[in-house]
């Protein structure tokens, strides 16, 4: 967790150098913070992306996630859902048209340690994933300095996991180190660019 930590603060801060040489080929706006509003809807994950524009097709893109949440209907343990965890990822957008505006494809690398349960059935799994991922999407201009963004990604990766046959007694029912390939997100952010 330290040496991801480590990465992404050495990204943001090389995406800080790179930055001035693009505020040179465009005098505004080539800072932006975004929300992904389904992510609330995934149990309340909170999230905030940065993104840094260093030339008219490319940007630096990191984001962090965070879910702290436990849902108990009736405040029984025993029937409880939860997605809890923390996700960073950093990468690159390539803009087709102008950064912040029009199509974008983006790679990103990604680590998140979550604890999910309760929601399709009564197993919960806690994981440490790895991986990169792929997305596409379109941002819509509304003003000078906001912007709605849509789109779809995927990620794949390797996690060490633990499977547990309830979300409170903890008997463990399978554990390893698999792949996977799943949906990452779905985008509906605002943003707003400095």
């Amino acid at each position: 967790m330290k040496n991801i930590i480590k990465f992404a603060v050495s990204a943001l801060l090389l995406a800080g150098v790179i930055a001035p040489d693009a505020s040179a080929q465009v005098k505004k706006g080539i800072f932006a913070l975004s929300t992904n509003i389904p992510d609330y809807i995934a149990l309340g994950t909170m999230n905030l992306r940065a993104d840094v524009a260093v030339h008219q097709h490319w940007s630096i893109e990191g984001t962090f996630k965070y879910n702290p949440w436990t849902f108990r209907a009736n405040g029984d343990p025993e029937n409880q859902m939860q997605n809890r965890n923390i996700t960073w990822s950093l990468g690159p957008r390539y803009w087709f048209w102008n950064y912040y505006a029009g199509w974008f494809i983006q790679a990103q690398a990604q680590y998140q340690q979550y604890n999910r349960g309760g929601i399709w059935d009564k197993y919960v799994t806690e994981a440490d994933a790895f991986g990169g991922g792929v997305a596409l999407g379109y941002t819509y201009l509304i003003s000078g300095h906001w912007n709605i963004e849509f789109g779809v990604g995927v990620w794949a990766g390797v996690e060490s996991y633990n499977q547990y046959n309830c979300p409170r007694c903890g008997r463990t029912v399978d554990s390893g180190t698999r792949f996977f390939v799943m949906p990452n997100d779905i985008l509906v952010s605002i943003v707003y660019i400095f």
